[in-house]
């Protein structure tokens, strides 16, 4: 009995250790969008490790603004230089915090879920990845990861239509070019995806775990 309760309180003593603290904080987001959005945070999570393969343990800051301009005050404040107006979300690593926009979410009736998950992966990549990588492949992972179908058809159908890209180059600076960046990033999405396809999702996870090693350059461990 006694080592019985010697168990339990050590179990007891150790679960707070291993929680993530996530702070949520409201501004201007109705309560139940809160409520949903920090339900899914730790599921986000897992579905990140599940696809990467990099795992995650530290505390996140999530803050939800519910209107445009609450956004665009946050991204001011942060120095996230950006049109905030076209944007739904960014990840600080450093500063372990999510900044969600619900107004351009819902004005693209795009489900926050997707967005929450592209976010953490950007937050998870740029917490743990030590290899310096490209653009193109850092959102094309954001992308695959975020992985909600009715997203991904409403942002085809939003995409600006026969836009082609040259090259890996030209798909990078697209990424930046605001009539361009729809398309770029539909195609950085697909770009992951064949590649996950054709070498296999072991693979890419230990091409992910290379990177979180250090073990680079970029291109080498790429092609290794």
């Amino acid at each position: 009995m006694s080592r019985l309760i010697c168990l339990i309180c050590c179990v007891v003593l150790a679960a707070p250790l291993l929680a993530r603290e996530v702070d949520v904080q409201s501004v201007g987001a109705s309560a139940a969008s809160v409520a949903r959005l920090t339900a899914q945070v730790e599921p986000a999570f897992s579905h990140v490790e599940n696809k990467t393969g990099l795992s995650d343990d530290e505390d996140l800051t999530l803050v939800i603004a519910g209107g445009a301009k609450g956004f665009a005050d946050l991204a001011a404040r942060d120095g996230v230089g950006m049109n905030a107006e076209g944007v739904l979300g960014y990840a600080i690593p450093s500063r372990r915090r999510i900044v969600l926009n619900l107004s351009g979410i819902h004005d693209r009736q795009l489900e926050p879920i997707g967005v929450l998950r592209h976010e953490i992966a950007h937050l998870v990549m740029g917490s743990s990845m030590r290899v310096a990588h490209p653009l193109w492949f850092e959102e094309g992972v954001a992308q695959y990861v975020e992985s909600v179908a009715l997203n991904e058809l409403r942002e085809a159908a939003g995409a600006a239509s026969f836009i082609e890209f040259e090259s890996m180059d030209d798909l990078e600076r697209s990424l930046r070019d605001e009539a361009r960046a729809g398309a770029a990033y539909i195609e950085v999405r697909e770009v992951i995806r064949l590649i996950v396809e054709k070498y296999g999702e072991g693979d890419f996870k230990r091409l992910m775990k290379q990177l979180e090693r250090g073990k680079g350059p970029f291109d080498e461990a790429f092609e290794s």
